[in-house]
């Protein structure tokens, strides 16, 4: 019998993610709904997706899949296979991209999966910034 789908409790997206040894407390630094570049196509030097589950209970491997508005794939990562044992636990869960390539500004998508089953997405725009701070996209 497969393991449940977890349900989600957050989606957030980041510079990064401090995990804390010890306390197994997170840290998320520079939460952004948006990234802002001075031209296309550009390359941002880190972003981290953090998620957070329950409801989980087996084994799962999470996937990313980075997801530009056209529908086009063009990143994705996954974490080793985990073991949850206990469905009323909350689990955490941080996913590291580097030197991630934007090929244009836009609308773009984080898209979670739970042993290949889709979960859930987290929405952020990309835009161009003009001489002067402004932006455009």
């Amino acid at each position: 019998m497969p393991p449940p789908q977890p349900s989600v409790k957050a989606i957030l997206v980041c510079d990064q993610v401090i995990h804390e040894i010890g306390t197994n407390k997170k840290s998320l630094i520079g939460i952004f709904e948006e990234i802002h570049l001075p031209r296309f196509p550009a390359q941002y030097p880190r972003i981290a997706v953090y998620v957070n589950l329950t409801d989980a209970h087996g084994e799962y491997v999470l996937e990313m899949r980075l997801i530009n508005e056209d529908g086009g794939e063009f990143g994705r990562g996954k974490t080793p296979k985990v073991n949850i044992e206990n469905p009323l636990a909350t689990c955490e869960f941080a996913l590291q991209v580097q030197n991630l390539q934007f090929p244009k500004p836009g609308q773009y998508e984080f898209q979670i999966f739970a042993n290949e089953s889709f979960l859930a997405t987290k929405n952020f725009r990309v835009r161009e910034i003009q001489q002067g701070g402004t932006t455009n996209a």
